[in-house]
């Protein structure tokens, strides 16, 4: 039921992800953007604040969205809401790239730095991951398969490591974002819905009116349980029986926004969603589940609180383009 996560707050901090990969270059391409058979420089896409923005740092961050929007399947492009999808390509993109320096800003605002040896050990860790590629051509084909460069890799694992320290400041002993399990605890009260669902997908024959008798028999105070067992074709509900757990911007934007406004112990009517349609109940949130996955919730706390101030930071920033930045688009990035 996990949406893309393509919204600013769950797009932003997320470095570390990016530091999973193990394939890099040091070479540098320069046909990164290719329009007929034309090649356009572009050295610089953007600029947000004071910072340029590289072709090859907007490219990484560009086709990696691409690919998680599209999954290597060109044809999406062409299909019913195409303009749409490479808006929002767009938007996170750009956000992502902001988020990124806005986290930079905040953290010499903060006083927090890379020390000498953190930068070492970032470039050792770059060295050791060459030293694994028998030849020049492994690992240049490495780099085409991840869209990096050896710049782009460097950056991002110096962002993962400031990332790191700048949370440390804020949400350690002293820091001035508050800290504890009660007030951990408070914030998933406030910000947070647990829900069970009973999925009808869309390829399911008659998938419209067997969710409304679905609806129907839920209303009526049948066991929802039952129903979800009965009729329900979400297999996160077989792993997570006693429901969902989320707060805003984790699950498709339908479900979410009818899970938040139900009461509860009350159940929705049919809510569409690309997944198709849901029948929702929302339950009472558990003291005891809270307490057994508290560890958790604080990473999540202390990330969304990092977060608000990194998005203040981001409003800030003025963004200007490259005169031929309307050039970029999904067949045009190479």
């Amino acid at each position: 039921m996990a949406k893309h996560t393509f919204t600013r707050k769950l797009a932003a901090i997320a470095l570390t992800g990016a530091l999973s990969l193990t394939l890099l270059s040091g070479c540098v391409k320069n046909s990164y953007l290719v329009v007929g058979k034309q090649t356009v420089n572009m050295p610089v896409v953007m600029k947000v604040g004071s910072h340029n923005v590289s072709m090859e740092e907007y490219r990484y961050f560009y086709l990696n969205t691409k690919y998680q929007l599209d999954g290597g399947d060109d044809s999406v492009w062409e299909q019913e809401g195409a303009d749409d999808k490479k808006e929002l390509l767009r938007t996170h993109v750009e956000d992502t790239i902001k988020s990124n320096y806005a986290l930079m800003d905040l953290a010499k605002e903060k006083g927090v730095s890379l020390t000498a040896d953190e930068r070492k050990s970032i470039s050792d860790n770059l060295a050791s991951i060459k030293e694994n590629y028998e030849s020049e051509e492994a690992f240049e084909e490495a780099l085409a398969q991840n869209y990096l460069t050896e710049e782009v890799y460097l950056s991002m694992g110096e962002m993962s490591t400031l990332q790191q320290k700048l949370t440390e400041k804020l949400t350690g002993d002293g820091g001035e974002i508050p800290m504890g399990d009660d007030v951990v605890t408070q914030y998933v009260k406030d910000n947070y819905v647990r829900a069970k669902h009973v999925l009808i997908t869309s390829a399911t024959e008659n998938a419209e009116q067997v969710a409304n008798e679905v609806a129907q028999k839920a209303a009526a105070g049948e066991d929802f349980d039952s129903l979800i067992s009965t009729y329900g074709e979400d297999p996160g509900m077989t792993q997570s029986p006693d429901g969902y757990y989320f707060t805003k911007n984790e699950m498709v934007a339908e479900f979410e926004e009818a899970a938040f406004a139900l009461p509860e112990n009350s159940v929705s009517g049919v809510v569409e969603s690309s997944f198709g349609y849901h029948i929702i109940q929302r339950l009472p949130l558990d003291d005891a589940y809270i307490q057994e996955n508290l560890s958790t919730y604080t990473s999540t706390y202390k990330t969304a609180k990092v977060y608000e101030q990194i998005e203040k930071v981001m409003d800030g920033y003025k963004v200007t383009y490259d005169k031929n930045y309307d050039l970029i688009d999904v067949d045009t990035v190479k």
